[in-house]
């Protein structure tokens, strides 16, 4: 069963493995879809079930639990404005949001509070 990804909508197809032995189990793979393509918005990914050999016979697969994550490296959420520095421009925007729930809201408790300040005050510089 060959398992094939494509970044072009399926007009061009890259394998990223051919399954040929039956394991009687269900086997996890995983893939760093960078490693075989660049990733875009239109990709695709294929499985192929068919029968090697040469007289006919039952063609059994399955897929379970398929799942396409996305790893991101996200910014310190203590830089409020997104400029790279939590500095007192950040204090500023958490404490106008002190007492309420919403983005000021760091550790999300559901209040922009001292525990908020605590982190905001311990990434202060970075």
């Amino acid at each position: 069963m060959p398992i094939s990804i494509s970044n072009d909508a399926g007009v061009t197809w890259t394998q990223l493995e051919l399954v040929s032995t039956n394991s009687n189990a269900w086997v996890q793979r995983s893939f760093r879809i960078s490693d075989f393509v660049a990733p875009t918005t239109i990709m695709k990914v294929r499985f192929v079930a068919r029968d090697i050999g040469v007289g006919g016979s039952i063609v059994e697969a399955a897929i379970d639990d398929f799942q396409v994550i996305r790893y991101q490296c996200s910014a310190n959420p203590a830089d409020l404005n997104g400029d790279g520095v939590v500095n007192g421009a950040d204090l500023g925007q958490l404490l106008s949001g002190w007492g309420q729930p919403g983005r000021t809201d760091l550790n999300g408790n559901g209040t922009t509070d001292g525990a908020d300040l605590g982190m905001m005050l311990s990434a202060w510089g970075g």
